[in-house]
């Protein structure tokens, strides 16, 4: 049994966020045979969750001390006036450096864990000073999240920052990644990322798959009279807001001419001001906002959208829709890291993408959803991938 701390940038708990349902099942399982202590970081939209958190970790014998530190604006920006070196999504965790390392000077740990990208500063500079082994988790490589900001802003000003940023991602990304001693990434695709981008060894990459929604199969929906259109993911990441509007300002109009009582519905959490304020004003769409059972909706939809032009790393959304049983119309970017599927149609170019919605009103698409479901359960087994990394986990200065 071995004694790690656990390093997280967001609350890693049972919430609607992907990252932070993967980070939680690691957490778990991790548990099960080591002794851990947690630092946490958490947001406003994280705090209702803090609770429940506690009360897991006090009711695991295996987890130890528990620290939180809330990330607030005047952290960043004062993290941000003295640490004006590094990439600023690195710098805003920065004031749990000190507990940490007095945390490891009073306690002997055998490994340091780091969830997300956002603290792989804590790897390094944990490592140098006191020479034990680290993991970090890369949930996405934010390099390349960076690079697809700069090509998609009109904004002058964003173009000279994202410039900046990419340069500073480029030196401390790489040099952080590549000191740890084991890196997990959520797709076979990271995995090849890393190795060609920051010459990562391969060796050293381990592929652990996202904790995504087993959501029931969709049955066939004879009797519905609406063809409804989903959007599904949470609202509060710049992507997706940005994939809504996307597909309101370029496909809305015309799939209305062309599909009887079409309905455009956004769901998931955290819908933004805006898209609300948008959507009191089109009778055709509709925001949900959270739903207790996501199954309700899916029930309703002919055809989930993934519009997006932004973000890294591989999309859970696609895959809970996909493995929903749903036609899936998505942009190359919404399909990375999942291989090709035949209820997954692929269209970068916009009229082809309201034209592959439109044949799917017409015709439908034909795919065994059985064999898809069975197959993303073997290709993103979860649990054996963290059989395989508490292997490596046990075998570390043994």
């Amino acid at each position: 049994m071995k004694n790690i701390l656990y390093i997280s940038s967001f609350l890693p708990y049972n919430t609607p966020y992907a990252g932070s349902k993967t980070a939680f099942s690691l957490l778990k399982s991790l548990s099960e045979e080591n002794k851990i202590d947690v630092i946490s970081f958490y947001n406003d939209l994280e705090r209702h969750k803090l609770d429940d958190f506690i009360d897991y970790a006090r009711s695991n014998k295996n987890i130890g001390r528990v620290y939180f530190s809330y990330v607030s604006n005047l952290k960043r920006l004062i993290n941000a006036i003295f640490l004006f070196f590094l990439p600023f999504l690195m710098i805003t965790r920065f004031d749990f450096l000190f507990l940490a390392k007095n945390l490891i000077r009073f306690r002997k740990y055998d490994l340091i864990h780091v969830e997300f990208s956002q603290a792989l500063f804590f790897s390094y500079i944990i490592s140098k000073v006191f020479n034990i082994k680290v993991s970090v988790s890369v949930a996405d490589v934010i390099l390349q999240s960076y690079q697809r900001k700069f090509e998609n802003t009109s904004s002058y000003l964003m173009k000279c920052f994202y410039f900046i940023e990419i340069k500073k991602l480029n030196f401390f990304e790489r040099l952080f990644i590549h000191n740890a001693d084991i890196i997990t990434v959520q797709s076979s695709k990271d995995r090849e990322l890393l190795v060609s981008a920051y010459n990562v060894e391969s060796s050293k990459v381990i592929v652990l798959s996202p904790n995504f929604y087993r959501l029931p199969l969709t049955t066939k929906k004879d009797s519905q009279q609406e063809f409804n259109v989903m959007l599904w993911g949470a609202y509060n990441r710049e992507e997706n807001e940005k994939a809504f509007f996307e597909f309101t300002d370029k496909c809305l109009a015309r799939l209305r001419k062309k599909i009887y009582n079409f309905k455009f519905i956004a769901c998931g959490v955290n819908p933004t001001e805006k898209m609300i304020a948008y959507a009191k004003m089109n009778d055709s769409v509709v925001i949900t906002g959270f739903v207790e059972k996501p199954e309700e909706i899916f029930s309703t939809i002919m055809v989930a959208v993934v519009p997006l032009s932004l973000g890294a790393g591989i999309k859970v959304k696609t895959l809970e829709c996909l493995y929903a049983g749903l036609p899936v119309v998505t942009t190359t970017i919404g399909a990375e890291g999942i291989p090709s599927m035949d209820n997954m149609i692929i269209e970068d170019n916009i009229d082809k993408f309201v034209d592959a919605i439109v044949d799917v009103y017409n015709n439908g698409v034909y795919f065994n959803a059985d064999e898809i479901r069975a197959y993303l359960d073997s290709e993103f087994d979860q649990c054996g991938d963290l059989k395989r990394l508490n292997l490596i986990v046990k075998q570390l200065n043994s």
